[in-house]
């Protein structure tokens, strides 16, 4: 290694997304400033100065700051970030809205939490459901054939005669009339067969 090297001031200038980190070289006396890196680092990944800005230890840097402080300085590293635009804002009003709503609208279903196992509320409680369903199994079954017998038993037997009561009078007139004309013709249809037997 010559002296020349030994004397040089280092800047690593890291880049935003997959690009490669810039290692730069200066003089002591050249006495770099911000704007002079930013025209540098331009001539090499084209980016425009004005939508950049770089920062050190978190701490934003200007224009015409110089990079390193003294001479004994002899190494630096920058980050270069671009400048995004702002978003549309009124997401807080927005929240400090609803506030209120979402604190008045407490939820009583927890299935989607989890247990201390980790496994999740939905889970355990539809095991739980169905252990029960399953030690209910018999009892239903028991029933079921209850019913099954207990139809059977009352379509073996004869259902007990019903008693219905008839109110039609006219009918019953009617009725009475037919059987006296039929029973008066059947009598002078048969007494004449009977004198021919005589």
């Amino acid at each position: 290694m010559n002296k020349s090297n030994l004397s040089q001031q280092s800047v690593i200038v890291n880049l935003f997304g997959s690009l490669s980190p810039i290692c730069l070289n200066f003089s002591p006396a050249e006495n770099v400033t911000l704007f002079d890196l930013k025209r540098t680092i331009y001539s090499r990944i084209q980016i425009d100065p004005d939508q950049v800005y770089y920062t050190s230890s978190g701490k934003c840097l200007t224009e015409d700051e110089q990079i390193f402080e003294n001479e004994q300085v002899k190494f630096k590293i920058l980050n270069l970030n671009l400048r995004l635009l702002g978003g549309k804002g009124g997401f807080g009003s927005m929240l400090r809205a609803q506030g209120g709503k979402m604190a008045s609208q407490k939820t009583t279903n927890f299935e989607a939490c989890r247990d201390l196992n980790g496994r999740r509320l939905r889970t355990v409680n539809e095991a739980k459901r169905l252990a029960d369903h399953l030690e209910q199994e018999p009892e239903r079954q028991r029933i079921r054939r209850e019913k099954i017998q207990k139809r059977i038993t009352e379509g073996m037997t004869e259902p007990p005669p019903k008693k219905i009561r008839f109110d039609d009078t006219e009918y019953l007139k009617a009725s009475e009339e037919m059987k006296e004309k039929y029973l008066n013709y059947q009598k002078k249809v048969l007494l004449p067969k009977s004198k021919l037997v005589n």
